[in-house]
């Protein structure tokens, strides 16, 4: 009875001619058991039957004279509808408002002009300057502020074990965007007072730029490598100390 369960299925597509071809263990199974036999006589029995009577009411489908019907139809219901005809101000009036509403949503989304206010016409150079000079330090304070952040990151590494590969792709995308940063601020950087820290922006560089190397060394071994580089040329605290001489306000400003 368990084995005859597993083929009840394949048995009714068998019988409906919807199995071809036959498979081998059915057809072994068919030939042991009577009941499936028995079954399966039964459900070809019952598919033609079906197909019997879908034959024969197509044929009085197709016997139908559908004009005639239709005729039959129409006059009980009093003949074809009539569509009545819409006023002639309503046919008009429709349009013309829609015509209205899109002229005011153009102009209504129409973008307005924005009036700029005329500059000064004389604007002290000497103001220009400290401004442009503020807005460079704090983009290189900004950079200084990043670098910090994914240099500590970076000597946390390998120090609780393995780096995985995830961690290691991070700390390089990283550096990409650190030397990106500082490339964007070369002209920042050129600047003279800006000296001590474009010497500092050079020795992270090497570090990015160790760190983005490929080849087939471990991952600890390049990290621990980089981490003594760091170490060696104090980058960490020569950073901390560029932050806190450029955390100033305005040169010439006198802070109370």
């Amino acid at each position: 009875m368990s084995q005859c369960s597993r083929y009840d299925t394949l048995l009714t597509l068998l019988a409906a001619q919807e199995l071809d071809p036959v498979p081998e263990g059915l057809a072994d199974h068919l030939r042991r058991c009577k009941r499936c036999r028995t079954i399966l006589a039964e459900r070809r029995g019952l598919s033609e039957l079906v197909a019997e009577v879908e034959a024969r009411a197509w044929t009085e489908v197709e016997r139908v004279d559908w004009r005639a019907f239709e005729s039959a139809t129409l006059r009980r219901a009093g003949g074809r509808p009539v569509l009545r005809e819409r006023p002639r101000w309503r046919r008009v009036l429709i349009p013309t408002l829609g015509v209205v509403a899109a002229t005011l949503l153009v102009v209504l989304a129409w973008p307005r002009r924005t009036v700029i206010p005329p500059l000064p016409t004389v604007v002290p150079v000497a103001g220009i300057e400290r401004v442009e000079e503020h807005l460079d330090r704090q983009g290189v304070r900004a950079y200084l502020q990043q670098s910090q952040l994914v240099l500590s990151d970076l000597m946390r590494s390998c120090k609780d074990g393995a780096v995985e590969p995830w961690e290691l792709d991070m700390q390089r995308a990283q550096a990409r965007k650190l030397l990106a940063r500082r490339q964007y601020l070369r002209k920042e950087l050129s600047a003279p007072t800006m000296e001590p820290a474009r010497q500092v922006s050079e020795r992270i560089d090497l570090v990015c730029y160790d760190l983005m190397e490929g080849g087939n060394e471990p991952a600890c071994t390049r990290l621990d490598r980089i981490q003594r580089l760091v170490e060696s040329n104090h980058l960490l605290l020569r950073i901390r100390l560029l932050q806190l001489d450029m955390g100033g306000d305005l040169p010439g400003e006198v802070t109370s």
